[in-house]
């Protein structure tokens, strides 16, 4: 069996780590966390700033297939990202093709961003609006609006995750009318990011890649949302 890859992308500040850790406990314990700051932590890239600047690319070139290696000896990894380029997309596209891998786009409101930037005190300000455009790179199996609670969060993206990894689309999507706890995940996704015309936070339409949120939005045309009964 395929290794499984869980990659959870957003902007600084988003809120990834704590998402991670969140959701850690709701996975198989077979799941290993990998993070680009694992490395900058433990003094993995060189010692001064101008070095560290002149290998940033080769670094991250690394860093992703790193992540291609450990699931190539059979690891599942719960991976948090920042994809700052189209280019580092399409290699992690090309790398994790042969995995079963599961893209979670972590959104949060600028202004939402901008508190948290300050708040924290070890990120530049403007750091977080500089890599907002993640999203733009990327196609996702799922968007969350990360402004709840970590648990909350965690739970949509595992919901969607089990989900998506049923054998038979079909039978899943029966399921959703008899397990009424995930009608919730149902009412948010379809209601805030499958509705059609502009996207929420970027005045983009939806992407074209059937997804969880397609799955979603036919299943709440079947059956209503919790708050609407």
């Amino acid at each position: 069996m395929a290794a499984r890859i869980i990659l959870l992308n957003g902007t600084s500040s988003a809120g990834k780590s704590t998402l991670a850790t969140a959701l850690r406990p709701l996975l198989p314990k077979t799941f290993c966390y990998y993070a680009s700051d694992q490395l900058a932590d433990a003094a993995f890239r060189p010692l001064t700033e101008p070095a560290r600047w002149e290998g940033r690319e080769t670094f991250f070139s690394g860093f992703h297939r790193s992540i291609a290696a450990f699931a190539e000896a059979g690891l599942d990894l719960l991976v948090e990202h920042i994809v700052e380029r189209a280019s580092w997309a399409d290699q992690l596209r090309k790398l994790l093709h042969p995995f079963d891998t599961f893209w979670v786009g972590v959104h949060v409101p600028l202004g939402v961003l901008e508190r948290r930037e300050r708040l924290r005190g070890d990120r530049a300000l403007g750091e977080a609006q500089e890599y907002h455009r993640t999203h733009d790179h990327c196609a996702y199996d799922i968007e969350i609006e990360n402004v709840g609670t970590p648990d909350m969060a965690a739970t949509q993206v595992f919901q969607a995750w089990s989900l998506k990894r049923q054998d038979d689309p079909i039978p899943a999507i029966r399921g959703l009318f008899s397990a009424r706890r995930l009608l919730p995940f149902v009412h948010v996704q379809s209601g805030a990011l499958t509705s059609p015309g502009a996207h929420p936070w970027h005045g983009r339409r939806p992407r074209k890649r059937r997804s969880m949120r397609h799955t979603a939005l036919l299943t709440s045309w079947y059956w209503p949302s919790a708050s609407s009964r």
